[in-house]
């Protein structure tokens, strides 16, 4: 074989090498999700113990909010004095096409049984090559027999 020919074919895997990795390069997409209760009062927002985030779609994943009942010093769930807001996340992943659906579950306890389910919220955003997005969940109503009042009436 020529030495141009061995040459070429050289430049050639070289550059075939090049462009698999840079087509496999990904860059982390970045979900900055608010909180809020929304129709739950005060009263009913205090009565969470625990809340769990899902996230469903084009990725999946789930993750537990910080919450003082299963020993996070930090509590969010709970909320702390920041009720009507219970706060803000953000989840990232590679996904930059289909639809994400983030979904927040409010417990009574630290079992996330349905029977202990107080609360819940949801958003769905299409995910695109945009670095961060914005969105914002609202807590739905509050299931008061499942997670009855603390306060009794007189």
């Amino acid at each position: 074989m020529k030495p141009s020919t061995m040459m070429r074919k050289g430049f050639l895997a070289l550059a075939l090498l090049a462009t698999s990795l840079v087509a496999g390069c990904n860059s982390y997409h970045y979900f900055d999700i608010d909180v809020e209760f929304g129709p739950v009062t005060s009263e009913q927002a205090s009565q969470l113990q625990f809340c769990v985030l899902l996230v469903s779609g084009a990725d999946s994943n789930s993750a537990n909010f910080p919450s003082s009942v299963a020993g996070d010093q930090t509590s969010v769930c709970p909320p702390m004095g920041n009720y009507p807001k219970m706060g803000t996340f953000e989840y990232s992943t590679f996904t930059d096409s289909g639809s994400l659906t983030f979904t927040v579950n409010g417990y009574k306890a630290v079992s996330t049984s349905n029977d202990n389910l107080c609360t819940s919220g949801q958003t769905s955003i299409n995910a695109s090559s945009e670095i961060t997005q914005m969105g914002t969940i609202t807590m739905g109503s509050f299931d008061t027999t499942k997670c009855p009042s603390m306060i009794q009436q007189p």
